[in-house]
Order: C-alpha cells, then sequence, then structure tokens
C-alpha cells in the first residue's frame, strides 16, 4: 500500500469513529439531555425529571410505570400513574397500603408471608396481603409504651400441634389449664405439650 493510500485509510477511520461517537453521544427524541453513555470515559446517561403519570424512566409497554426525580435527592417509583414508594437519604418510605413481601422461592412465586402498616405507629405481620395475623405498636392507646397485639383464633381453631413456646390469642376460651372453651378470651400458651390458657 502506498503512504498517500495508508494516509487516505487513517483518515477515512478517523472520520468514521468521530461520526460514531457523536451518534451515541445525541440525545433521544424529546429529551433535553444526553441520553446515552459513551462509554466509560463519557458522560453518564441522562433521563428527564418525569412525573407520577409520566416517569423519566419508564417502559413503552407500560409507560406510566417506573422512576421518576420528585425533586432533588429525591427518587419516586409508580406504578400506573400512582406514587408508590420514595427513596432518599432519610430512608425508605412506602405508601400505607404497601407490603413488604417474601415468597417461598423465586420473585415470580406466590407470596405467603408478608410486613405491612396496620395503622400509624402499628406494623403487622401477615400471609402477603392486608390483614394482620400479629401486631406491633409503638403506643397502646395513648399509653407510653410499646404492645404486641396477637390475631384471635377460636378454641375451635386451635390446633395442639402447635410448637411449643407458641403464644395466641384464643377469643373464645376461658382460663383453664388444659385451654376450654365457653369463655371470653384468654392467651393460649404451649407449654409443655398442652395448651394452656390464661
Amino acid at each position: 500500500m502506498s503512504r498517500t493510500a495508508l494516509v487516505l485509510a487513517l483518515l477515512l477511520a478517523v472520520i468514521v469513529s468521530a461520526r460514531f461517537i457523536d451518534a451515541q453521544t445525541q440525545p433521544v427524541a424529546g429529551l433535553t439531555s444526553v441520553a446515552i453513555s459513551a462509554g466509560t470515559t463519557g458522560p453518564p446517561s441522562l433521563f428527564p425529571s418525569g412525573t407520577a403519570a409520566r416517569p423519566g424512566i419508564s417502559f413503552a409497554a407500560d409507560p406510566t410505570t417506573g422512576l421518576y426525580l420528585f425533586s432533588a435527592g429525591n427518587l419516586v417509583g409508580d406504578t400506573g400513574g400512582a406514587n408508590v414508594y420514595l427513596l432518599n437519604t432519610s430512608g425508605f418510605a412506602m405508601i400505607s397500603t404497601g407490603l413488604y413481601r417474601w415468597t417461598g422461592g423465586d420473585a415470580l412465586q406466590s407470596v405467603d408471608t408478608g410486613l405491612g402498616r396496620n395503622a400509624a405507629g402499628v406494623v403487622e405481620v401477615n400471609t402477603g396481603t392486608a390483614g394482620g395475623v400479629a401486631s406491633l405498636t409503638t403506643n397502646n392507646s395513648g399509653v407510653q409504651g410499646g404492645a404486641l397485639i396477637l390475631g384471635g383464633a377460636s378454641f375451635s381453631t386451635l390446633n395442639a400441634a402447635l410448637v411449643k413456646g407458641t403464644i395466641m390469642y384464643c377469643v373464645d376460651c376461658t382460663i383453664a389449664n388444659p385451654c376450654a372453651a365457653g369463655g371470653t378470651g384468654a392467651i393460649a400458651k404451649k407449654l409443655n405439650g398442652v395448651l394452656v390458657c390464661n
């Protein structure tokens, strides 16, 4: 290859590379900032702040679900145009009906355990849907000090095979050892293989 041809080939390579880099850093239609990173040495990917109805980061199949910047340092996640959670330096905040939920395996499997907000200052343990099985509260009718609120069960549903150390509230038990029906409520405890109510 002649020196002239080599110079032309190098010049062509430089022009093509410059055009490629320029194309990678151009804003996507409708955005006001660079939307695609130019690589490890280029600018970060930037997105519009967005709103709950039109989040800055969303999906073609569901444009009202995604993430948007509510204000500086306040990132909001929403579904269907409704705010679901807020993330900032103070922590993670969720809507009042939101639940922390767990499945028995893969994230897409059926949910079987959850934590949720029952009321102001009250956290409930549930089966993954609202409606507490047991709750923990920071106050008891305005009295200082925390309290544990047990979900109620009837005497007929008390399981004799409960694990030792289990404590439940029986709504129709009477104080007895072993537990018996016919009362107005008692705490049932599995002690030494026997359900004791007091």
